[in-house]
């Protein structure tokens, strides 16, 4: 079933090694699996990585831009990413 509030969570792990030997989230970004009239979004797409531990009081995309803007530093890379016709298929 697909519900508005229905997201796609990425979540950026720093594994284990030398400095330590406990994996972490370094970073996260959301995405919505579904459009205004409850369609599977289809087609290429980009969201921000924030740094730190996924964060439930951030639930807008406005939230994300508003952090991002006041701080640089909660930014940490872009994710691109492809869902649908082709994805998995070298890009055709």
């Amino acid at each position: 079933d697909v519900l508005p509030c229905s997201v796609l969570l990425f979540r950026l792990l720093s594994l284990p090694g030398e400095r330590s030997h406990v994996s972490a989230v370094a970073s996260w970004a959301a995405f919505p699996i579904c459009d205004a009239s409850l369609r599977i979004v289809q087609g290429k797409f980009k969201v921000p990585f924030l740094r730190g531990h996924p964060d439930p009081e951030v639930d807008q995309f406005r939230k994300i831009e508003s952090l991002v803007s006041t701080d640089l530093d909660n930014w940490l890379c872009n994710l691109y990413f492809q869902v649908g016709t082709g994805a998995g298929r070298g890009g055709q």
